[in-house]
């Protein structure tokens, strides 16, 4: 007799990014089958907390998972610090694929005389909603960016210089601004609702990150950010009218409106300095570079 298969399903009960009626079409079917079957309503929180329910899955002979897009599981397995080895482990997205053609390749055995295959369940029970970064190693070239540019402490280094994303919690909820300033594209917010932030594939003809970073630092953005953190109101519009209107950052890092509202003067005016140091004339970052300027000439006289 054959070892039975392992099987995890995503729910993705928090972001609702899979097909619920594709999941429900999986579950009535593999509950006639003889295969070893978990239901977590999210794959990210159980990554976020490293359940030994993932070991397990990493360590059958014969397991398959079933979730959101393929590169997200296999890093979120990694991340949790099970990697999986996919010449024992299959996996299927459910952002991808419909029931059938999962059903198909699963190929799981039936349960002998039909009888109820036992499902178990696991839940996410904190008031987190698990949002945070995982890191493509296939992809990543340590150039640290993401933990030079979030201002959150959600990554830190480790001792072997590569950036880690050590506190998943500290991530703002919908946030996925140090993914779209990644060079190689190798952040993935599962739960995102754009490629490759995603997970799914990157494009071959990818190149470069999602935000021009020097257009970054011109000054409309920063302009903005320095009116928002000394309380004034956004003006929609401008009294040259040959003058694009100014980009709010939300738009170009993707950054809900409600984060930077949340955020206190200080952790804007960092947003202007991990960005790089801006060349906009009268910005924060020149002023104090000119201030520690003036104070080297000083000495120096």
């Amino acid at each position: 007799m054959s070892t039975p298969l392992r099987i995890l399903l995503c729910r993705c009960s928090q972001a609702h990014k899979v097909d619920q009626g594709a999941s429900d079409q999986i579950l009535r079917s593999l509950s006639k089958c003889e295969s070893l079957v978990t239901v977590a309503d999210d794959l990210c929180g159980l990554a976020a907390a490293g359940d030994p329910l993932l070991a397990e899955i990493a360590a059958a002979p014969r397991s398959a998972v079933i979730a959101c897009h393929t590169r997200a599981i296999r890093w979120l397995f990694a991340a949790a610090g099970h990697p999986l080895d996919e010449s024992r482990t299959s996996l299927y997205s459910l952002r991808r694929l419909n029931a059938q053609d999962i059903l198909a390749a699963l190929n799981a055995e039936p349960a002998p005389d039909g009888a109820e295959n036992q499902i178990d369940t696991v839940v996410h029970d904190t008031d987190w909603p698990p949002w945070f970064p995982v890191i493509d190693r296939d992809r990543c070239v340590d150039c640290l960016q993401c933990l030079n540019f979030c201002l959150f402490g959600t990554f830190t280094l480790s001792p072997d210089k590569k950036a880690i994303v050590s506190k998943p919690a500290a991530c703002k909820n919908l946030c996925p601004a140090c993914a779209r300033i990644c060079p190689k594209s190798a952040i993935i917010f599962p739960k995102y609702d754009q490629a490759p932030i995603d997970g799914d594939d990157v494009p071959e003809d990818s190149n470069g990150p999602a935000v021009d970073l020097d257009a970054l630092k011109r000054g409309d953005v920063y302009d903005r950010l320095r009116k928002r953190s000394a309380g004034q109101r956004f003006s929609p519009t401008r009294d040259d009218d040959a003058t694009p209107p100014p980009v709010d950052p939300a738009d170009r890092l993707g950054v809900p409106p409600e984060v930077l509202a949340a955020m206190s003067p200080d952790e804007l005016r960092k947003i202007c300095d991990r960005a790089s140091q801006c060349q906009a004339p009268g910005c924060s970052c020149n002023t104090q570079s000119e201030n520690n300027d003036e104070e080297s000439n000083t000495d120096a006289d």
